[in-house]
């Protein structure tokens, strides 16, 4: 009996386990509600030196780009990597936005061709209509811009939650993908002959959720 009573929790647990385990599904298998300027693809994206399956991709065409979905209030948060394909030229610029029951959970920087990826992570818990954006900033700047890997998630421990740092160094956004302010980063510093000097300015804004460093030289 008392086999049986053991045996009995370790099931209940395992059930209880497999039950409040987070819950995944990719965006690009979602039933779309509209779609303009943009296409869904399964396949492997590189972008940078990254590589990622399935992505939303826009076409170039003129204007912004978008798709809408209809969540009906189901999913927690949207991930997703945004940039451009691999090999795209660096003067193709655009931004990328998110929209959820006409409210903007999320705008971009300027992104460029060449550059690494950006993570986001967008809370979208008890949203319904919601809009991903690619905005032209140069002539045909939506094509080859992908939200690379988007996923729908639920089930998820605050912390797994919570929005990612945005790190920023001389005006350039960094990779960047932990919920925590970085204790140290790497900064590229000029050379020059002689001796010389570089102020350095950091700025940590915990209600921003951003980094955001300067250097300059007197």
């Amino acid at each position: 009996m008392r086999n049986l009573f053991f045996a009995g929790l370790f099931s209940l647990a395992l059930v209880f386990s497999a039950s409040s385990a987070p819950e995944k599904f990719p965006l690009v298998a979602h039933e779309r509600e509209a779609v303009e300027g943009m296409v869904w693809d399964y396949g492997t994206i590189n972008m940078g030196t990254q590589s990622f399956n399935g992505r939303l991709e826009g076409l170039g065409a003129p204007g912004v780009a978008a798709i809408g979905y209809d969540f009906k209030g189901g999913w927690e948060v949207l991930e997703a990597h945004v940039g451009y394909a691999k090999n795209v030229s660096k003067n193709r610029v655009c931004k990328f936005s998110v929209l959820a029951d006409q409210q903007t959970l999320y705008t971009s920087a300027e992104i460029h061709g060449g550059q690494e990826p950006e993570f986001i992570r967008v809370p979208i818990e008890g949203k319904k209509i919601v809009l991903l954006r690619i905005e032209p900033v140069s002539y045909g700047g939506t094509l080859g811009a992908c939200f690379a890997e988007p996923m729908l998630k639920r089930g998820l421990t605050n912390e797994e939650k919570a929005t990612p740092y945005q790190v920023e160094i001389n005006g350039a956004r960094v990779p960047y993908d932990q919920v925590n302010a970085p204790t140290a980063l790497p900064v590229m510093v000029p050379i020059k002959a002689g001796e010389s000097t570089v102020q350095v300015k950091v700025v940590n804004d915990p209600q921003l959720r951003k980094v955001k460093i300067t250097t300059t030289s007197p």
